[in-house]
């Protein structure tokens, strides 16, 4: 698929992602005739082509469904941009910025399903699939808090 962004954009999102030690990226989102297709800047696009294998793509959804895709996925990421990373530092890149008391083991321990509670602890490197799971739970609490 070939995408049309302006000169300079790519560059300057994959410096992003550089600078940001590969945990975090930016995102373009493409509407397509049948849905959207998300594209995580971690990489650089030669003459702006990018392989399908390399993006999300979301079929008949909503507008609104698609801003509450783009901003689960700026903290799930990619497994590439994730590898070091543990769910302690997940759990606390989320709640940072709302200036909230919160203790991320407890809320750990909550949201994780017990089978992952016996597999994984919160100091354990990230995985995708539990954080998925816990992710909205998470997030939940950290708006009513």
């Amino acid at each position: 698929m070939h995408v049309a962004w302006r000169p300079g954009q790519i560059p300057w999102a994959y410096e992003y992602f550089i600078r940001h030690n590969k945990y975090k990226n930016t995102l373009t989102v493409v509407s397509l005739v049948d849905g959207y297709a998300i594209i995580p800047m971690n990489k650089l696009f030669k003459d702006h082509y990018v392989d399908w294998s390399d993006i999300y793509v979301c079929k008949s959804i909503s507008p609104e469904t698609l801003i509450k895709l783009t901003n689960n996925f700026m903290y799930t990421g990619s497994m590439n941009s994730f590898k070091e990373v543990t769910f302690r530092q997940m759990i606390n890149y989320v709640g940072e910025s709302l200036d909230i008391d919160y203790d991320p083991e407890v809320l750990f321990n909550e949201f994780c399903p017990e089978f992952y509670k016996s597999i994984y602890n919160i100091d354990d490197k990230f995985n995708v699939i539990i954080w998925k799971m816990i992710y909205k739970d998470i997030t939940e609490y950290f708006e009513l808090a």
